[in-house]
Formats: C-alpha cells, structure tokens, sequence
C-alpha cells in the first residue's frame, strides 16, 4: 500500500467492526450475484456488515449502507 492509500483509509478506521464469534462472516460469495474470491476482480468483504462484494455491487453497497470499509 501507498502513503497516500494509507491516509485516505485513516478517517474510516473507527468504522471497522472486529468480527466476533457469534458474527458470520459472508466471505464465499457476493450477496448480489454470484461472483466469488476466485474470479479475476476477487471479492471484497465489508467491514462493518461482513457482507462478501462482487468488484461490480461494491459502490452499490456503498449507496445503500455508507459504509466505506
């Protein structure tokens, strides 16, 4: 990671949720198709609802949650 990556993630850190072990963590799949860790873009997984992200719904999520991590 770059300096300039590092410190536009530093206002967001207190947003990040450590997952608990009751928390489950949806990191197989996309919950909005069905893009996996396997495919070429990966899959992003939030910090805050543990939801697993296809590249393509990551701005989507964003709209409908606000969150940035």
């Amino acid at each position: 990671m770059t300096d300039a990556s590092i410190s536009s993630l530093t206002p967001h850190l207190s947003k990040i949720r450590v997952p608990q072990k009751n928390d489950r963590i949806y990191k197989d799949e996309c919950v909005y198709s069905f893009d996996t860790p396997d495919i070429e873009t990966g899959l992003y997984v939030c910090l805050q609802t543990f939801l697993g992200l296809g590249r393509d719904f990551v701005e989507r999520h964003y709209r409908r949650t606000g969150s940035k991590v």
